[in-house]
């Protein structure tokens, strides 16, 4: 008599190709997750060196304040006559540099007789984005 033996080839060929499967996802998500961290930090490379730009001018304005100009008014004509954006009161002088197309550096000098010197130096944030209109839902009305 001959016996029959059953083999349970089917189950663990579906446990192996569930594992393939399983394997594939977490690979393709590690894949995902890294070329979405190089392109965040060719992105923030991209915003420092952009703001590093901005510092180097904006101290190469300083410089050539000093040296060449020796009141508030004459300074910001000097920087208008470059194209930089500048306002001048009766102590200080503030000029903006671009940065990006979202930031200014913005550097304010103060100028007496005796003394010139850096008083202020800050990145502000345009506000363009936040003018215009979205039709948002209210609620009910």
């Amino acid at each position: 008599m001959k016996k029959h033996r059953i083999t349970l080839v089917g189950s663990s060929c579906l446990l192996l190709v569930f594992t393939i499967l399983i394997l594939d996802v977490l690979a393709m998500s590690a894949y995902l997750n890294a070329v979405s961290d190089q392109r965040m930090s060719q992105r923030y490379a991209a915003s420092i060196s952009a703001y590093y730009a901005a510092d180097a001018k904006a101290s190469e304005l300083y410089q050539q304040i000093i040296k060449e100009t020796q009141a508030l008014p004459e300074a910001c004509g000097l920087l208008q006559n470059q194209g930089i954006e500048c306002q001048a009161d009766d102590e200080s002088l503030t000029y903006y540099i671009d940065i990006d197309a979202s930031r200014l550096l913005k550097a304010q000098v103060k100028m007496e007789l005796t003394d010139k010197r850096i008083i202020g130096w800050q990145v502000i944030v345009k506000d363009e984005e936040l003018d215009q209109d979205y039709p948002l839902w209210q609620g009910e009305n």
